[in-house]
């Protein structure tokens, strides 16, 4: 068989980086049996170094690494793969105009006028070439800490009402604004998730969780059945920032006689599922011997679902020490979510002091990896709404009702509001609820 005979353009194209960068694959990295492969890999290798090594970068510009907008991986420790180079201009003419701003120096505003109109024009720039700058980014580049940096951004947020494209915005991270709220409203609106990614430079990922915890928790505003409680209990406990259920029975107001749940139905059906008790209750109106609310207190694991409850005698001792220390009587007392597990290393180490038999219960809350960064500081409030008592026909309500609100300037129970002092401003009309609204101002103290 007749030998090729090489040309000399064949030979001097053998000279080039690439075919070299192929050879040294073939011959001294095991791709001897795949040189398309190998082809591949050189080709990627050359692309990759072209675009971040730019032969005509135009003067005051500078290519660099931003974190790829549309990353697959959105956590905080980053991928190589999920990198990609833009290219900045480091200073503008406007930019440079603020800085020697007159009316600005004159107020000490042009250094910071000056870094923030930057700041936001570096974030839109590498938005559009398919990346999203990080706050250390933002402060390799300027030389600025991260605090001022994340103080200027939400001052311009807040001036324009428009979102910057830092990584924290667009992959819903880090100390970044949260726009959940905005998100949200402008679905409401009945504008598509699409449309939403598109005014808020966020990501599809973030929008779409914004939406899909905003349908979770809507759940809980809407009607659902006595047997529901423990497993919403459970399921939300995931939630660091959801600490309880208010729920009211699906019973008429005012309505005579026996209908609908009870609160001794309630009672067995949170037994049952989450294994605690009532802590406390509140009486009707009417006297002590019949509970128009049941409030429990309690602490569950989020990862095991395990619980464990506050007894009567500790919730009446917090109430009183309340009192004192506030002046305020509280029915549900709030928490930080962060101090979950102090409260109940030292609230559980006084259960066991109360009762040693629970001791097992306390230890079992701690075992486990990972147990006190699990544990949630839970409470469930269930009311009764009033009632017309059958012998006298008198409306009877909560003591001293813990849950109301101020309707048109007088204390109203929440669940009488819309019938004795409706939004329209007219008052109840003659009858059944203007007997109503005198008894709630009789029982509130709200008379003129």
């Amino acid at each position: 068989m007749k030998e090729m005979i090489s040309t000399p353009v064949e030979r001097a194209r053998k000279r080039s980086l690439p075919d070299l960068l192929v050879h040294k694959f073939l011959t001294e990295y095991g791709y001897g049996n795949g040189p398309v492969i190998a082809q591949a890999i050189v080709d990627d290798i050359l692309r990759i170094v072209e675009d971040c090594y730019q032969e005509h970068l135009p003067p005051k510009h500078a290519i660099w690494l931003a974190v790829r907008r549309d990353s697959v991986s959105q956590h905080k420790a980053l991928d190589i793969r999920d990198l990609v180079p833009v290219r900045l201009a480091l200073v503008t003419d406007t930019e440079l105009a603020a800085l020697n701003d007159a009316h600005l120096k004159k107020h000490r505003a042009a250094y910071s006028t000056f870094q923030q109109q930057r700041l936001v024009r570096w974030c839109q720039e590498a938005y559009e070439q398919g990346g999203v700058l990080t706050h250390l980014d933002l402060s390799l580049l300027t030389g600025v800490s991260e605090t001022v940096i994340c103080r200027l951004l939400l001052a311009y947020e807040q001036a324009t009402g428009q979102t910057v494209p830092t990584r924290g915005t667009v992959h819903d991270m880090g100390r970044s604004v949260t726009h959940k709220a905005e998100v949200v409203r402008r679905y409401l609106r009945g504008e598509s998730p699409a449309d939403i990614v598109r005014a808020l430079d966020h990501s599809q990922r973030a929008v779409d969780t914004y939406l899909r915890d905003y349908q979770k928790v809507r759940t809980l505003a809407q009607k659902f059945a006595v047997a529901e409680i423990p497993t919403l209990a459970r399921r939300y406990a995931r939630y660091r920032y959801f600490d309880g259920v208010l729920a009211v029975l699906g019973r008429e107001p005012g309505r005579v006689g026996p209908h609908g749940p009870t609160l001794e139905a309630q009672r067995h059906q949170i037994a049952s599922g989450l294994g605690v008790e009532p802590a406390g209750y509140v009486p009707s109106s009417a006297g002590d011997d019949e509970a128009f609310w049941l409030a429990y207190f309690y602490f569950i694991r989020a990862d095991t679902g395990r619980t464990f409850g506050l007894s009567p005698r500790l919730h009446r001792a917090g109430r009183a020490a309340g009192r004192r220390l506030t002046g305020r009587h509280w029915l549900v007392p709030l928490f930080d979510p962060g101090r979950a597990a102090t409260r109940f290393l030292f609230l559980g180490a006084l259960e066991v002091l109360l009762a040693p038999r629970r001791l097992g219960a306390f230890l079992g809350m701690l075992r486990g990896p990972g147990a006190l960064t699990a544990l949630r500081s839970h409470y469930i409030a269930i009311q009764r709404p009033p009632e017309t008592d059958p012998a006298t026909g008198e409306l009877v309500l909560c003591f001293h009702c813990p849950d109301a609100t101020v309707r048109h300037g007088r204390i109203t129970p929440v669940c009488l509001a819309d019938f004795v002092r409706p939004f329209d401003g007219l008052g109840p009309r003659e009858g059944l609820h203007a007997r109503w609204l005198r008894t709630v101002d009789d029982h509130l103290g709200e008379h003129d």
